[in-house]
C-alpha cells in the first residue's frame, strides 16, 4: 500500500514538462507558514508549475478533439470563488452582485478574476491542506520511511536532472523543493484512508433507495398535425376536448393489457394519442427533478402495478404511471456506493476545516501576488518517448531515456514574457 502510493507520486513528478519564458524567482522565501512549518516558494512554485502543466494539457487534448484551438485560458475571466488565500476572493466577499461590479473598475476587478489566478490560488490551498495532514501524520500511523526518503531523493534528483537547468532556476526549483513536495504528497496519499476509517459504511436499503417507473406524459404537443392539416399516420389518431380526456382513454387502453408488467406503455400510449410522452426512469427519496404528483402516486404501488388514474401533476401535466421495481437492486446498490463516497468526502472536508480552524496560516500575499499564471507563459505536459518501467524494489518510476526535458515554448512566448 505505502509502496505503491510513493511510485505513484515519483511517477507523476517524472512526467515531461515544457515551460515556456517567465521571470527569475528567488524561491528560498517563504510563501505559506502553516503553525511552525514553512514552505519556501520554490516548492509551491514546483507544484504551480506541474499542476498547471498538467491541467493546461488536458484541456488543450480535449479542444483538439473537437477541432478547436485553445487560446487565451488562463487569461479567461471568471467568477471570484470563495478562497482564504485568494485576495480576489476577499476583496469581493462584500461585493457579489453585478450591480456591484458595474460601479466602477475596481468592484469590477474585485468581482472577477481569471482562470489562471483562480488556479493558482486553488494550488495554494491544496499546499497548505497537504502541510496540516503532514502535521497530523503521526495520529494515524503514517510515516515517511527511511527507503522512502531514498527513493524520493532519488527521483528529485532524476527531475532535475531530467529538465532544463535554467528553466527550472527562472522558477526557482531546487532539488531539495521537488524532494519537499513529493514528501509532502507521499503522506497525503497515505492519508486519504486514515483520515476517513471512522465513517459508517453500513447504508441500508432504504435510505439507498432506488425506485424505477414507467411513466406517460400527456402534455400539449408543439405540432400535432402536418403543415397541410392531414394526418401523418397510417391510423387516424383521436381528437380530445382535454388533455384529461387524453389522459384518461390512454390509461384505459393500458388496462386492457393482460400483463401490464410487460406491456410496451410507449408504443399503446402514441397509437392512443397524439400528445404523449413515455420514459423509464429511476428515482429516489431525494430527488427534485420528476414530478412530486406523479412519484407520491408511484409510491403507493408495488412492482408491476399500474396506478388506476390519471394524475394531476404539479407542473400542469397529465401523468400515468407504472410501479417497475419498488427496489431496483443494481441503481439502489449504485446508490449506496454513492453516498457512502458521499459520506467519506462530507468527513474528509471536515476535518481538514477544523485543523485549519485550529492553526495559524499565514500566506505571504504580496509575494504570491507576483507570481503568474498567464497564457504568454506555457506549460505543457510531453509524452514520454519510452514507455516507463517502474521498479519494485526502489518504488521509484525509472525510464531509459529521459522523460522530463523541459524546453521553451516558443521564442515568442518568451519574448512576450520578457516584455
Amino acid at each position: 500500500m505505502k509502496k505503491k502510493q510513493l511510485m505513484a507520486v515519483c511517477g507523476i513528478l517524472a512526467a515531461a514538462l515544457c515551460l515556456g519564458g517567465c521571470g527569475k524567482v528567488d524561491g528560498t522565501q517563504t510563501v505559506l507558514t502553516v503553525n511552525d512549518d514553512q514552505i519556501s516558494l520554490g516548492t509551491a512554485m514546483f507544484d504551480l508549475r506541474y499542476q498547471q502543466a498538467e491541467m493546461y494539457t488536458y484541456y488543450e487534448q480535449m479542444y483538439q478533439m473537437y477541432g478547436m484551438e485553445m487560446d487565451g485560458y488562463w487569461s479567461t475571466e471568471t467568477a471570484a470563488e470563495t478562497s482564504e488565500t485568494s485576495e480576489v476572493s476577499e476583496a469581493s466577499a462584500t461585493s457579489e452582485t453585478s450591480e456591484a461590479s458595474e460601479t466602477s473598475e475596481t468592484s469590477a476587478s474585485a468581482a472577477k478574476t481569471t482562470y489562471g489566478e483562480q488556479f493558482k490560488d486553488n494550488v495554494m490551498d491544496t499546499l497548505t491542506n497537504m502541510v496540516l495532514m503532514s502535521q497530523h501524520a503521526e495520529e494515524y500511523g503514517v510515516t515517511v520511511s527511511e527507503e522512502d526518503e531514498a527513493a524520493i531523493k532519488t527521483a528529485a534528483q532524476k527531475f532535475m536532472d531530467d529538465n532544463d537547468a535554467q528553466i527550472l532556476e527562472k522558477n526557482g526549483i531546487t532539488v531539495d523543493n521537488v524532494a519537499e513536495y513529493m514528501r509532502l504528497y507521499t503522506i497525503y496519499a497515505r492519508m486519504q484512508d486514515p483520515m476517513v476509517a471512522d465513517v459508517d459504511t453500513e447504508v441500508s436499503d432504504e435510505e439507498a433507495k432506488k425506485s424505477t417507473v414507467t411513466y406517460v406524459r400527456i402534455k400539449e404537443s408543439d405540432d400535432t398535425a402536418s403543415a397541410d392539416g392531414s394526418e401523418t399516420e397510417e391510423t387516424e389518431k383521436k381528437t380530445f376536448a382535454s388533455l384529461q380526456e387524453e389522459a384518461q382513454a390512454v390509461l384505459d387502453r393500458l388496462k386492457q393489457e393482460k400483463d401490464i408488467a410487460t406491456a410496451d406503455m410507449e408504443t399503446i400510449a402514441s397509437e392512443v394519442g397524439d400528445d404523449t410522452f413515455t420514459a423509464q426512469v429511476s428515482y429516489d427519496a431525494e430527488d427534485l427533478v420528476y414530478d412530486a404528483k406523479m412519484k407520491e402516486a408511484a409510491n403507493t404501488l408495488s412492482d408491476g402495478q399500474l396506478y388506476d388514474g390519471v394524475i394531476e401533476g404539479e407542473d400542469g401535466n397529465y401523468y400515468l404511471v407504472r410501479m417497475d421495481s419498488v427496489i431496483d437492486r443494481e441503481k439502489t446498490d449504485e446508490n449506496k456506493e454513492t453516498i457512502l463516497e458521499n459520506r467519506k468526502s462530507d468527513a474528509y472536508d471536515a476535518l481538514l476545516k477544523q485543523w485549519k480552524d485550529e492553526a495559524s496560516v499565514t500566506v505571504n500575499t504580496s509575494l504570491w501576488k507576483k507570481i503568474k499564471v498567464q497564457d504568454s507563459e506555457q506549460y505543457r505536459v510531453k509524452e514520454a518517448s519510452e514507455t516507463e518501467e517502474t521498479s519494485e524494489e526502489s518504488g521509484v518510476s525509472e525510464t531509459s531515456e529521459a522523460v522530463s526535458e523541459v524546453s521553451e515554448a516558443s521564442e515568442t512566448e518568451s519574448s512576450e514574457a520578457a516584455e
